[in-house]
């Protein structure tokens, strides 16, 4: 299999829409085994995007493409790299609080006597970094020393395994012949009076990763899943690269799905303090088992230093609103059931223009009419399945996800959100963004059609 094949492949197999999200969100709610809390399901449009930006991360052409247009275009980005080295965003910098103002402080509640846990826990060392609230989301960054970093390491950047893979791991649990576990990682922020606002953390990817996978991939060649000696080595590998370089991570809180959003203790000044804890566990079934518990000390964030931000949002209008899709393609649902029909007849029309604004593109949506002798898991299946090749100012190329929503007449909504995607030195000169959906046929060569063109006001 080449490249062009498993990336086709891997993106046909990750795509997340609202609903998979859902059902991921309500079966990994009850897996804590102490002091259970149970997250809401998080934002939509952060875990689609984070989600093909990992798959394609995978695949070392598609990341390079990528890496040729990452620059900082959200908070997460800009909190991603230190205060020195960024390509500075003043409209962020008004909004964060600096590392000084939080209080790291250790403390390692529980860790497993097992073999690499308690190399781990006897090591434990983070720090905690910059926030920054955008109205929506709160941002943290926090560096995790040596093999601190390991667990993260490990769940976002060990590629896949064999089914029956039989194979000795580090972190990972085996569960049953074939079957095995990799570590989840929780992020909890506390207020002082209770409240809990649901995390999502994800791990930073720095040139000291690219380093590592391409050395690897150089060593090994081109990997989509491993067989046992290969993973053993992987593994290995990954344990003596974090014990040297840890890693940075950026935690994504969302207040607005807090527990009792009207109860956040906000000070008079506007002030919101936190504190951090950080568990990692092994899943079995929905439920997990505690692996390591951590407090990482307090942060405080600023929660109305947003407002005084002019957002300078403009509106959006359709010059070329619809695509009309014919001939022949092929696409393929989660479970890998293959579909394969001509597609006369579907087409997709903008409905929604949407607005830009400093953080993106927002609340854009197109109206998806597919064949009436189409069946809903046909057409769902071939909704999940398109990637949206855009294009703004006929240079920035994105590559990315959407999801979908089915109405009660039946149709299908196609939403597009775009932010974290255009840089912060770009957004404010945005004058036209065309949208095209990216299909395979048959043989993978790619599907051509003609995009749809908008004009920002």
């Amino acid at each position: 299999m080449n490249e062009q094949e498993a990336y086709q492949t891997v993106i046909h197999n990750q795509i997340v829409n609202d609903e998979t999200i859902k059902r991921t969100a309500a079966t990994a709610a009850p897996k804590r085994t102490s002091h259970l809390r149970v997250l809401r399901p998080i934002g939509v449009a952060l875990v689609a995007l984070l989600t093909v930006f990992g798959v394609t991360m995978a695949i070392p052409s598609a990341r390079a493409e990528v890496l040729s247009w990452f620059s900082p275009a959200s908070a997460r980005d800009y909190l991603s790299q230190d205060p020195e080295d960024r390509e500075l965003v003043p409209e962020l910098d008004a909004m964060i609080t600096a590392k000084d103002l939080n209080h790291t402080e250790i403390k390692v509640n529980y860790c497993a006597d097992e073999p690499y846990w308690r190399e781990i826990g006897e090591n434990f060392s983070a720090t905690l970094g910059e926030t920054v609230y955008d109205g929506h989301e709160i941002y943290i960054s926090i560096d995790f020393d040596g093999l601190s970093s390991y667990p993260l390491f490990e769940n976002a950047w060990c590629p896949s395994l064999p089914a029956d893979a039989l194979l000795p791991t580090y972190l990972a649990e085996e569960i049953a012949p074939g079957q095995w576990s990799e570590p989840d990682h929780d992020l909890y922020l506390d207020a002082e009076n209770g409240v809990q606002i649901p995390t999502w953390i994800e791990p930073v990817y720095r040139p000291a990763e690219e380093t590592f996978r391409q050395a690897f991939h150089d060593r090994y060649g081109f990997f989509r899943s491993f067989d046992e000696e290969t993973a053993s080595a992987w593994r290995e590998s990954a344990w003596e690269h974090c014990k040297t370089n840890g890693l940075r991570a950026v935690a994504v809180g969302f207040p607005e799905d807090a527990s009792s959003p009207a109860d956040l203790p906000i000070d008079e000044n506007g002030y919101l303090t936190l504190d951090v804890h950080y568990v990692v566990s092994i899943s079995r079934n929905g439920y997990g088992t505690e692996k390591l518990i951590v407090d990482l000390g307090t942060v405080t964030v600023n929660m109305t230093a947003y407002k005084d931000l002019d957002l300078k949002e403009r509106s959006i209008e359709a010059t070329q609103d619809t695509v009309a899709l014919f001939g022949d393609a092929v696409w393929y649902d989660w479970i890998d059931q293959r579909y394969a029909a001509n597609l006369d007849g579907v087409t997709l029309r903008v409905v929604t223009p949407g607005t830009i604004d400093f953080f993106g593109v927002h609340g854009m949506e197109l109206l998806a009419e597919m064949p009436d002798d189409w069946n809903d898991e046909k057409k769902e299946a071939f909704l999940k399945s398109i990637i949206l090749d855009i294009t703004v100012d006929d240079d920035l190329k994105i590559r990315c996800g959407a999801g979908i929503r089915r109405n009660d007449d039946g149709s299908y909504i196609i939403y597009i959100d775009l932010g974290g995607c255009i840089p912060f030195n770009r957004i404010g000169t945005v004058q036209k963004i065309t949208l095209t959906p990216s299909l395979m046929k048959d043989d993978l060569t790619p599907y051509e059609c003609d995009p749809i063109i908008l004009k920002v006001n």
